[in-house]
């Protein structure tokens, strides 16, 4: 969350008052963070992306929540949660 100034700035209001007014803009923000956070070493291994940035959009985070996708579809088991085999370099 403090690699992109939005996202920072979303964070420090959340922990400041506890909540913030959820736009569009903060849900993907806020969520962002969470698909970021469960990507391991592997994925940028394999993709060569260090932008910490997700192409989901508001209405792909919508979907996983209803359950109609996941992140795990979307990107792999092997370069999500606990790594489980080591990096080439």
């Amino acid at each position: 969350m403090v690699m992109q100034e939005d996202r920072k700035s979303i964070a420090e209001e959340i922990i400041q008052n506890g909540f913030i007014l959820l736009t569009d803009d903060v849900f993907k923000a806020y969520l962002d963070g969470f698909a970021i956070s469960y990507r391991n070493g592997l994925y940028y291994e394999k993709t060569q992306d260090f932008s910490y940035t997700t192409h989901y959009s508001k209405e792909d985070y919508i979907r996983f929540l209803k359950g109609y996708d996941t992140q795990l579809n979307q990107e792999g088991e092997m370069v999500l949660g606990l790594q489980k085999s080591p990096l080439r370099s």
